[in-house]
């Protein structure tokens, strides 16, 4: 499997060995009680966060898992990343450092691994990013698209502007990233609505009895 790298990533991923793999899979266990690492068949790497000195991004991945990703900040702990909660968190228990370009980086992971109700807000520079939809007709937003930029810094944070994919649409938005880490879409114009499907990028694994009971609702 091919690297995951979310938006605006700058700093490289690595791939864990096969070794590796399973020592780490030893110490997560059963993933909600429903995936688990096998050194054999699953992709784990890590990634420095640039924000939070000595804090790294950790992601696992198996074809039989179906696309959900298992996801951990880690310190000197693991912490599961299913929501903003784990982000805010460290937020909280670490100041992040933010200069323009991290800033940008950062809104681009916050974005992928906080989800709406319809997934994640897809940050995106052209129409050639790999976590498109694969049935999207990329020639229908490519002509919108150009690399996010930070208009401005002041005392609120960093001013962003950014096209983001959500819910199947194409939106330009402008964001503001405090110094705190939070992350606030104070502005968002639809520019191509119904572009293609929506993208998913699950963060938890579901039972089967979870999947028919979400059909039913």
């Amino acid at each position: 499997m091919k690297l995951f790298r979310f938006p605006l990533s700058q700093s490289e991923p690595t791939a864990m060995t096969p070794d590796e793999i399973d020592a780490f899979a030893r110490r997560t266990g059963w993933i909600d009680d429903i995936g688990v690492i096998s050194a054999q068949s699953s992709s784990v790497q890590t990634q420095p966060l640039p924000w939070w000195p000595g804090r790294d991004l950790i992601i696992a991945r198996d074809l039989a898992w179906n696309g959900t990703m298992a996801v951990w900040i880690r310190d000197t702990r693991l912490h599961r990343l299913t929501a903003s909660a784990a982000i805010h968190a460290m937020n909280a228990a670490v100041k992040p450092t933010l200069t323009p370009d991290q800033a940008l980086e950062y809104l681009g992971f916050f974005c992928t691994f906080v989800h709406g109700e319809d997934g994640p807000f897809l940050i995106l520079s052209s129409g050639e990013n790999p976590l498109l939809p694969s049935g999207l007709d990329t020639t229908k937003i490519a002509g919108f698209l150009r690399p996010p930029s930070v208009l401005k810094t002041d005392d609120k944070g960093h001013h962003i502007e950014a096209f983001v994919y959500y819910a199947g649409s194409l939106f330009l938005s402008n964001f503001i990233v405090a110094p705190s880490g939070m992350c606030e879409m104070i502005e968002d114009e639809p520019v191509v609505p119904e572009a293609g499907e929506k993208l998913l990028i699950p963060l938890q694994f579901k039972s089967p009895e979870q999947d028919k009971s979400a059909e039913q609702h």
